[in-house]
């Protein structure tokens, strides 16, 4: 099979481009623009893009973008960072791309199949041979002179595509399953905010007891049907409508629904701030043991289901009394990430950058949750507050963090409301984490000739 895979210079299948240079003041208006962000961390270039610049019409053709582009990252502050590729899998009419980026276009020399292409140059054998030639002075750099030194394996047409298919297939259920918790935490989110931040229930009441609501606005009584018709309109039972107060106080977090306390962090559970395993225990980590959260194991996920290492057991000895039971939220406390919130799903370790709130009842958990996660800049300022030039919300002042708190039967609602698509979250985050596994084990063979393409089998098994 390794026979089959030809090496070829990218130079000698592609033609280079470097991207569009303009001024600040050409941005934000003009035509549909490709950033170095976009590229940055992408198999595939997003659907639209939303940046604009005003390109004229030389530099549009010079600097368009066709199916099939291949767009590399040409400088960077480290190596990681550079020869990041992006694919094209449509035409993008009168788009141009940044500077910071090199185009390569098929020159026809060989036939290439673009989705082949963009899972070979996210490989580690692309991958490899940059950090091979690749040099560092104050940044690092890609010139062409590197590009004609750097390669490509490529089998014939009918077996890229079957590879190809492969690893799409793979590809297209990760981002399905992704695309679909951001919608399942948006909804969760939408009605949190509804409910809790901007009060709708409540102003409806008020209006419909023809009180005086919190923005000074006054309202004629309302018929009982008036007031279930209102409450249809915000996708709500009248039954949910009476669990909420029909008045406004005042409060140290301003007007908010009668009856409902401020309370803080620390009346919602026990805070713990995790700890680090001294340098001298040796053993302290392992592939097998408990999951150690750091912030960058945290991402924009609602969970948090893998991480880059795990305590072993004298890892966990030494830092026993920072244990986080299964359903804690962790919220990193230190540094520019401040801010962001995941639940551990199973129990777990944190370093002394994340403070954990092991919770006293399950109930308050998506309230907690949501709250927290609405309220990250918030967060950020209150750690960026005391001066110091590293952003620092320690325990004692994250304890103290303002919390509305509803009545109980109303959080109770909320949480059986919105609980099952939250677990449809964390299925759907295990999923991935299988299927990347899957990927990545499937890629350096397939790529590599190793494994017979005609004895995998995945998806529809369609490929051309």
């Amino acid at each position: 099979m390794q026979s089959e895979f030809k090496a070829y210079s990218l130079l000698d299948v592609y033609d280079v481009t470097n991207g569009l240079t303009k001024s600040k003041k050409d941005f934000g208006f003009g035509y549909p623009f490709l950033t170095f962000k976009e590229v940055f961390n992408t198999y595939f270039l997003p659907d639209e893009l939303l940046s604009l610049a005003n390109a004229n019409e030389k530099e549009r053709t010079k600097c368009s973008i066709k199916k099939g582009d291949v767009f590399i990252t040409r400088t960077s502050e480290t190596i990681d960072e550079l020869a990041l590729t992006s694919v094209a899998l449509k035409d993008y009419p009168e788009a141009t791309f940044n500077g910071f980026t090199k185009r390569l276009r098929a020159n026809g020399v060989v036939d290439i199949n673009l989705v082949y292409a963009s899972f070979y140059f996210k490989s580690n054998i692309f991958r490899n041979q940059v950090k091979a030639f690749v040099t560092m002075t104050t940044r690092a750099s890609l010139n062409n002179e590197m590009l004609a030194r750097l390669t490509i394996k490529l089998p014939n047409i009918k077996v890229q595509n079957k590879i190809a298919h492969i690893l799409k297939t793979i590809h297209d259920k990760i981002e399905l399953n992704r695309k679909m918790n951001q919608t399942l935490e948006e909804m969760a989110q939408a009605l949190f905010k509804s409910w809790f931040v901007d009060f709708d229930p409540v102003h409806v009441k008020v209006n419909a007891a023809g009180r005086e609501d919190a923005l000074g606005y006054k309202a004629t009584a309302k018929s009982e049907q008036e007031l279930e018709s209102a409450a249809t309109k915000l996708g709500v039972s009248k039954e949910i409508l009476d669990l909420f107060p029909s008045e406004f106080e005042e409060s140290e977090m301003g007007m908010v629904p009668k009856g409902w306390e401020v309370k803080s962090i620390k009346d919602f559970g026990r805070v713990v701030t995790g700890k680090t395993p001294p340098k001298k225990i040796e053993d302290a980590y392992t592939d097998e043991g408990k999951p150690f959260i750091t912030p960058t194991d945290i991402d924009e996920s609602l969970f948090v289901t893998k991480t880059v290492r795990n305590l072993s057991g004298s890892g966990q000895k030494a830092v026993k009394n920072s244990e986080i039971t299964a359903g804690s939220i962790c919220v990193t406390c230190i540094g520019s990430q401040m801010g962001k919130t995941t639940v551990a799903p199973i129990n777990s370790f944190t370093n002394q950058q994340i403070n954990s709130i092991i919770l006293r009842e399950d109930y308050l958990r998506n309230y907690l949750l949501s709250n927290l996660r609405g309220r990250r800049k918030e967060i950020f300022l209150l750690g960026s507050g005391g001066g110091s030039t590293m952003p620092l919300l320690n325990k004692s002042s994250f304890e103290k963090v303002d919390i509305l708190l509803p009545s109980k039967s109303l959080l109770e609602v909320f949480d059986s409301i919105v609980k099952d698509n939250i677990a449809l979250v964390l299925q759907n985050d295990i999923e991935n984490n299988s299927l990347s596994k899957t990927r990545d084990t499937l890629l350096p063979k397939l790529l590599s000739g190793e494994l017979d393409v005609s004895k995998v089998h995945i998806g529809d098994d369609n490929a051309d």
